[in-house]
Order: structure tokens, then sequence, then C-alpha cells
């Protein structure tokens, strides 16, 4: 293919973001200027909302293209770039990690700044789509992945299940929803996910081309609302045929043929075609071809068919973007009319295939005809090919070029691409528009997003219950200390009274010895409410974790008979504490001493005393079983 745009060469955009015109300098100020750029650029990213990167590891080269959303429909292409894979790195080792972390730092700049997503092979991936009855949306889900089941067997172990509904369908008069769902496996979206998070980036999304090509139709990069269109890509050793519909995917098939089929038909069809041109010229001269597109003159033929690499190198000559070389044309006596005639029986048999593919999606599934088909190819652009699907299709066919500069969504940020450069990013510029919304990702599926509410459910609630129980104390606050002020204030008053001077008389001294008694009791009433409340929350806040408490129990020693009236000893309280100390078989009984000092330092207990120790295993493991005493001196009232 013609040249990339680089990654370094990313200070394009800041001349079109500023108006700047770039000026031509030495070679170390144009790198200077390249790395402050570039800064710079990294740094307009970082801070941009809605920016989205979309990145596709291909067969020789890593492409970036960068995309914000400046409004509801309405979106900006503000960046591309591509990085080559050193011939000497392998994709899944090591050294190709540490190229995929250089290549992003390069152009993303530091992780975590804008949404990353990517695009993953879809040679593994399992694309339907099929219609439902209309159903409860509670019951949807059952009856997609049952259906879906049926459809196409998988194992929810190994495989990666998500779907989406793509709106009400009429079929045979009857309404359904229309389904479209995937299965990919499980180990390809981990080990792509992973390579990503090794290099230190991880990623918010993972979608492959199909429904990155979606994404350019639903967004309305591509208008494509009331009608239906097929998207044909050409690679190398296969094509894929997808449709859409009002922007929905609704139907992709692979085809087992592509730019390889092309090749061997050149070879293959080459010494007869070979052998005819020399009969004519046995005859007469060989008269001028007047193809327009190749000029051939000097050397004369030979007359061994050409190699698989020279094969491929020929075809790319019906490319108006490939490099005028004709010197391999001339050596075959090869014009563009007579290559395109040695590859057209692979394009009839690619043809037939897409075909038939129209008549299984408007026959059989009894859907509406397809009315324009856009051509895409991992090589150059080649017309004549769009020309011949067009008219063996009888519709029309048109590169698909969203990138083109006159876009009002592009800017004329493509301006210096040709129209093949610009081809090799349309699926990348389609990862990035991926939204969660719109977009079928296959590291966060519906199930995911389910968990990930149920979550977000039990933080709410957990949320709430601290709140209520922040209210509740405020409120029990707000009380007491409404409380504190009334005897505050109560007590102010005695003391006014006794600067005053009270007058002794029997019924006062009766009406206080009866409010000191009423009071007395009600202090009685609390202290035996929440007594044992905060014993109990005074015993766990003195248990460490290596404690473990298996019963609690308060009694009250009550007084004997004769005791009773005239004793001045206050009742007493035990708390009888039944539990086990886990840790290290020798300092279990340290851990024990240690406990015990540490509820004897409490100032509610007067003295802990233990009761019995026994050393006991429970579930393999040594602990010491204990029972302790702690007596409490309680006030009498």
């Amino acid at each position: 293919m013609a040249s990339e745009k680089e990654i370094t060469s990313t200070e394009k955009l800041l001349d079109v973001i500023r108006g700047a015109e770039k000026q031509e300098s030495g070679a170390a100020d144009e790198v200077k200027a390249r790395e402050s750029r570039e800064s710079l650029l990294t740094g307009r990213f970082a801070r941009q909302k809605g920016v989205t990167v979309g990145i596709d590891i291909g067969y020789s080269r890593i492409r970036f293209v960068t995309v914000s959303q400046s409004s509801h429909k309405r979106w900006k292409l503000l960046d591309y770039a591509s990085s080559a894979i050193p011939a000497d790195i392998e994709k899944g080792t090591p050294a190709f990690t540490a190229f995929l972390k250089e290549s992003l730092a390069k152009y993303c700049g530091p992780p975590g700044k804008v949404d990353l997503w990517a695009m993953m092979s879809a040679a593994n991936v399992e694309v339907r789509n099929f219609t439902v009855p209309v159903v409860a949306k509670k019951e949807l889900e059952n009856v997609v992945f049952w259906s879906a089941k049926k459809e196409l067997d998988f194992s929810e172990s190994e495989s990666v299940f998500d779907y989406e509904v793509q709106g009400k369908i009429v079929e045979s008069g009857i309404e359904k929803l229309g389904i479209l769902f995937y299965t990919v496996p499980r180990k390809n979206v981990e080990d792509t996910r992973g390579l990503f998070a090794a290099a230190g980036y991880p990623l918010a999304g993972l979608t492959i081309a199909p429904m990155a090509l979606q994404n350019i139709f639903r967004t309305d990069w591509v208008p494509a609302h009331d009608r239906t269109i097929a998207s044909l890509y050409i690679g190398r050793g296969w094509s894929r045929i997808d449709i859409f519909s009002d922007g929905n995917l609704v139907m992709t098939r692979g085809i087992k043929a592509g730019i390889n089929s092309m090749v061997e038909s050149l070879v293959d069809e080459y010494p007869a075609w070979r052998q005819s041109v020399d009969r004519e010229s046995s005859h007469a001269d060989v008269p001028e071809s007047g193809d327009a597109v190749l000029e051939l003159s000097g050397n004369g033929p030979v007359e061994e068919a050409p190699n698989l690499d020279q094969a491929r190198q020929l075809i790319e000559l019906l490319s108006p973007d490939s490099k005028p070389e004709t010197e391999l044309a001339e050596q075959f006596g090869l014009t563009g009319e007579a290559i395109f005639t040695l590859i057209k029986p692979a394009l009839e048999r690619l043809v037939r295939q897409v075909e038939r593919t129209f008549e299984h999606y408007v026959v059989n599934m009894g859907r509406e005809a397809i009315s324009a088909i856009y051509l895409s190819t991992a090589m150059n652009v080649c017309p004549p090919m769009s020309d011949y699907m067009a008219g063996q299709l009888d519709m029309s066919c048109d590169i698909l070029d969203p990138l083109d500069p006159s876009h009002p969504w592009v800017e004329e940020v493509t301006a210096e691409e040709t129209v093949s450069e610009r081809s090799a990013y349309v699926p990348v510029l389609g990862v990035a528009l991926s939204h969660q919304s719109r977009t079928l990702n296959l590291i966060y599926t519906q199930e995911d997003q389910k968990q990930r509410k149920k979550y977000m459910l039990a933080n709410y609630v957990a949320l709430a219950v601290i709140g209520v129980l922040l209210l509740s104390g405020l409120g029990w606050y707000a009380w007491c200390d409404r409380v504190v002020a009334g005897k505050q204030d109560r007590v102010a008053r005695l003391e006014q009274q006794v600067q005053k001077g009270i007058e002794i008389t029997e019924e006062s001294v009766r009406n206080m010895v009866g409010d000191l008694k009423l009071e007395r009791e009600r202090a009685r009433e609390m202290r035996d409410r929440y007594l044992s409340a905060a014993v109990f929350g005074e015993v766990s806040s003195v248990t460490p974790e290596k404690i473990k408490l298996m019963n609690i129990r308060a009694a009250l020693d009550d007084m004997p008979a004769g005791e009773k009236g005239g004793s001045s000893r206050a009742p007493q309280r035990n708390m009888l504490i039944d539990g086990f100390v886990t840790g290290v078989s020798d300092t279990l009984d340290a851990d024990l001493i240690d406990y015990v000092m540490n509820i004897q330092s409490s100032p509610l207990f007067e003295r802990v005393v233990i009761n019995a120790k026994v050393p006991e295993t429970i579930e393999g493991r040594e602990v010491l079983r204990f029972t302790l005493t702690a007596s409490m001196e309680v006030p009498s009232t």
C-alpha cells in the first residue's frame, strides 16, 4: 500500500487546530518541534471529555483514530496515525507488548486519560440475527438466551455471549423483536484484554469489524437511515459481507475468497492468456492497446508465469494510488486491462457468493432488497473492481470513504492522504465511534452490566442504612442535649433560690424528698435499661481479632435478704464470657492474660477472674478455650 501517516507525524493535527502553517527547517529543528507538538497534543486529548481512541492491531501495522463527540449527533475527527510493526517482533511475545506500550504512550500519552476501544479479529466470532416474540422485559433475557442456544450451540464457560435488541420487525403480519447476538471464545477476549492490560493501557471496550462499521452508520457519519445497504470487505485470504438495515447490522457472512484467490487466478490464467497473445502476434503485429492505466513499451515479454508475489504486485497496479511502476507489467507483457481479465474468474466467484447472500437475505429471510453496496479491500482501492461489482450486481457500488476530507466532521484532517490510505482507517474509525450505548462490548456484556447494577444497588442500600443510623444518632444527640440543657436550667434556678434563701417548711421538705426519690427512681431505670448495652459494647471494643467469643451473659447477683434495705453494699453484676483464643500455640496463654488485663482496665469492671481454660482443637487449629467472670460494682440508687 502507499505510504502511511506515521505516529510521529501527529503534529499535523495541531496545524489544523491552530491554523498554523508548517515551516520547513533543518532536521534538528524538525525533531524538536515534533516532540513539543506531540507532548501538547497528548495534553489536549488528556483534558477533553468524550474523546475515544480506536485501536486496530493489523497484519503489519497498528492504527489509531481519535474522535470526540461535540454534541448529541455530531462527531469530530481529531487525529489518526499508524505505526509499523517491526518484522522481527512476533505477536504474543513480551517484545510485542513492549512495542504496543511504546506506541500507545506516544499516541495516547499517560494511561487512563481517554477511553480506549480496540478491535479484535472476527475469525472466531459467531454473529447471528433472529427474531423472537414480543415478551415482557423481565422475560426477554431468558427467551433470547435459549433461542440463541437453539440457533448456535455454545458453552457458557468457554464463550462470551451477548446480544442487543434492534427494534420491532413485522414478519408475516406478526410483530416481533429483532435480535443480534454473538459468541466468541472467552480465551480470545481475555488474551486481547490481557495484552493491553500488560501494556499498562486497560481497555474500555472491545469489538469486531462488523460492529465497528455499524457504529459508522448508527452515528450518521455515513447516513443509512430508511435503507438497506451492504459492505463487502475483500481481505487477503477471505472476504466478509455485512448487511445493514436502517444502520443496524442484520447479517454478516464470511466468504472463503479474497485477494489470494485473485493472485492465484492470475498465475493460473496467465499461461493460456500468453499462448493466445502469441498466436495472434504470429500473424500480425500487436496493435497498441490504448490502455489508460498502464503505458507499456520497451522489453518484450517473458514466457514463464509470474510467481505469487509478482502476481500480487501486478494486481496492485490496478489502483491509481499505487506507485506508477510498469517494469513488472512490461516484463510479462501485461496491461491493466489484461491483468483485470486474468483475475476476473476469481471476481466472478466472489460476486456469485455475494449474490447468493443477498438472495438468502431477501428470499429466505423475507427482508427488503439491498439498495447499495460499499467496497473496501486489504489492498489499494481498485476502481475497475468496484465498477465490475456494480455491473454484475446491478446496483450502486462505491468505495467506503468516511474520512473524505470534504466531510464536515473530518475538516480536511486527511487532506494529504489518498483514498487507499484513508480506506485503511475505516474499521478503526468505527472502533473510535464505539460507546456502551450503541456498541456490543466483548469485555462488558449485559450480564456484566446486570451484576454491576446489583453491586450499585447494594451500595445504595448500605448508604441508606448508614444515613438512617446517622439521622438516628443525630436525633439522639439532640434529645440528650435538650435534657442536659433542662438540667442545667434547673440547677441555675436552684442556685438562684439558694442565693436568695429558701424558706424551710415541712411541706417543702416532703416535696424535695419526693422529687429526689422520683429522680433516683428514673436514674435507676435508665441505668437498668442501658447498662447491659454499655457493658456489651465495652467488651466488644476491647476484644481483639484473635479472641473469638462464643457466649456472653450478664447476671445480677442479688443481695441477701438480710442486707436489703439496711446494707450499704451495692448490688453486684457479673458478666460471664465464654470464648477461645486463636493464633500461635506458644502465645495463647499470654494473649488470654492480655485480654483479661484489657477488660479489667475498663472503668465498668472491678475484677476479672478466669474460671477455666482448656486447650482444644477447632477446625484443625489448636485454640485455648476459656470462661471468664467480669464483676461490676453498680451504685445503688
